[in-house]
């Protein structure tokens, strides 16, 4: 897997971290709702709401450090710091409830083990995406429990002992399963890779079907499915005029330059006639030497107009200088008619076409 990807795992599981704290802090009011119904008494309003206001102020940090974490451009150090700090912020107000809590009875003490292992195996499942960061909150729950057991000199030692083994087990058994989430960030960032490789080639190879290769015009095939598309089309008040273009003795180029030179002619002739058209026409490669332009919702008169421009714009400077290949054009003319099919429609406009060559070339024929 590319270096790239293994990147974009880890940003992803930063960002996803990031979202998943964001929604667990929407429970810690109701989290500190309980405390106080079950402390109060015991303790007394004044430590508790100590706690409450410290609790809530560290709280309102860590909701501004995600919301940074989620505004900002992808750093990867700088997002692990980032979201490590918010994980401190998040871990230390409900760690902080160990100041107001612990030794004060037994039965608190009990109370608090259980309140502190189950807010530790909760923010589990936000953090298995970036088990580091989770290190740090598991720590800044910890830290003010032991540090308020030793201030105190309170006898509930056991709290911190135990709930640092628990906080150890904790983190031992999540390490495997972080990782095989990080590993499905990265299958599913290949597997998007792939895809959008895929739709490339395919888009490609539609590309390339539908194109002359040569002259970068659509190819047969392509014109096909245009005229069935516009016969298909409701009836509308605009119609469809086609152009048959021939180049004039163009066996001539080939037969005196050779066939690269002819390829240049027609990879020439097709760009001076791409830049007589509208934005709306299509040009294509018939076959050959041959080309047909589609003029949608050209009058009689515009398509009259655009026929005899490509004529002059043709005949009007050579097609190549070096060397000198100045043919000129024959063009046949046909409109849609009620009833007509794709076939129907160009061989009018091939037999205009033939017409304008028996004539003398170099001329315009409509149907």
């Amino acid at each position: 897997m590319p270096a790239q990807d293994f990147a974009r795992a880890e940003q992803l599981g930063f960002e996803q971290c990031a979202r998943a704290v964001q929604q667990l802090l929407r429970n810690a009011p109701p989290g500190w709702a309980f405390v106080l119904l079950v402390a109060w008494e015991p303790i007394g309003p004044r430590p508790l709401l100590i706690w409450l206001a410290a609790a809530a102020t560290l709280w309102l940090l860590c909701q501004l450090q995600l919301r940074r974490i989620l505004a900002r451009g992808a750093q990867r150090e700088r997002d692990a710091n980032a979201l490590a700090l918010a994980a401190v912020l998040d871990g230390a107000s409900w760690g902080l409830c160990a100041w107001a809590v612990a030794g004060r009875s037994p039965v608190l003490d009990a109370w608090l083990i259980i309140l502190m292992c189950g807010v530790g195996a909760i923010s589990a499942t936000a953090y298995l995406t970036h088990l580091r960061a989770y290190a740090w909150q598991l720590g800044a729950y910890w830290l003010p429990l032991a540090a308020s057991t030793a201030w105190q000199g309170a006898p509930a030692w056991q709290l911190a002992a135990g709930s640092l083994l628990f906080y150890v087990l904790l983190f031992w058994l999540m390490r495997p399963v972080s990782a095989r989430l990080i590993e499905g960030l990265r299958l599913q960032i290949d597997n998007e890779r792939m895809a959008q490789q895929l739709r490339e080639n395919l888009e490609r190879k539609a590309h390339e079907a539908a194109t002359d290769a040569l002259t970068g015009l659509a190819n047969r095939r392509s014109l096909d499915q245009l005229l069935d598309a516009w016969l298909q089309r409701p009836p509308t008040d605009s119609g469809l005029a086609v152009l048959m273009l021939d180049i004039d003795h163009f066996k001539a180029v080939n037969d005196r330059h050779g066939h690269a030179v002819g390829d240049a002619t027609l990879k020439a002739f097709a760009e001076r006639v791409r830049a007589q058209l509208r934005s709306s026409d299509q040009c294509a490669r018939y076959g050959g030497e041959e080309f047909c332009v589609l003029l949608p919702g050209a009058t009689h008169e515009k398509a009259l107009e655009i026929a005899e421009r490509l004529r002059a714009a043709v005949a009007s400077q050579p097609l190549l200088t070096e060397p000198l290949v100045d043919n000129t054009v024959s063009v046949g003319l046909a409109w849609m008619a009620e009833g007509d099919d794709a076939a129907t429609l160009l061989k009018r406009a091939d037999a205009a076409l033939y017409e304008a060559k028996r004539s003398g070339r170099n001329r315009v024929v409509t149907a």
